[in-house]
């Protein structure tokens, strides 16, 4: 799918899921958590799908504790998963089959220039972020706690929309 498309899955999610959550008390980390579920769905969309029904099925997915497929993945295939993820990563690179390789291209450009700006610290935030990780398991493998994780997501959620040059 298009940057675009994307973009626009990820601000309707946004929108809606402040509203779905807002009376809870770890509103922002529901928000943070529909908003990555979000990007996973928009990033190799079913058929079919629209904007709308990635935010609704996003939002539904974190109402049910069901936020993240990968973290099974990871579980299945670990080595095949974590290297994968390391590999993209470490390279500053992204791609999704069926994307224009001109929109791949600039993909590519703008998250190596991200990841440049990014501390070490924030580095391996991310990568444990992207690699499917739930917000308190990565609070344990760091020695924080699961709401200075939350803080980590929405830094770096933040940091790439200001990057990009995205309103918050």
């Amino acid at each position: 799918m298009s940057d675009q498309f994307i973009r626009e899955a990820l601000q309707l999610t946004r929108q809606n899921a402040k509203v779905a959550f807002a009376k809870r008390p770890n509103a922002t980390e529901l928000v943070g958590d529909a908003v990555s579920v979000a990007w996973e769905m928009a990033v190799n969309p079913a058929d079919g799908a629209t904007v709308r029904s990635i935010a609704m099925h996003a939002i539904r997915r974190v109402k049910v504790s069901r936020q993240f497929r990968w973290s099974k993945r990871t579980v299945d295939h670990p080595v095949n998963r974590e290297s994968q993820i390391r590999q993209s990563l470490n390279a500053g690179t992204v791609s999704r089959v069926g994307d224009d390789p001109a929109d791949i291209a600039q993909a590519n450009i703008d998250v190596a220039a991200w990841w440049k700006t990014l501390t070490p610290i924030q580095r391996e935030f991310a990568r444990l972020f992207a690699a499917g990780l739930e917000t308190r398991e990565i609070a344990k493998l760091k020695g924080v706690s699961p709401g200075r994780a939350s803080q980590r997501r929405a830094e770096l959620r933040d940091h790439w929309a200001e990057f990009i040059g995205e309103d918050k």
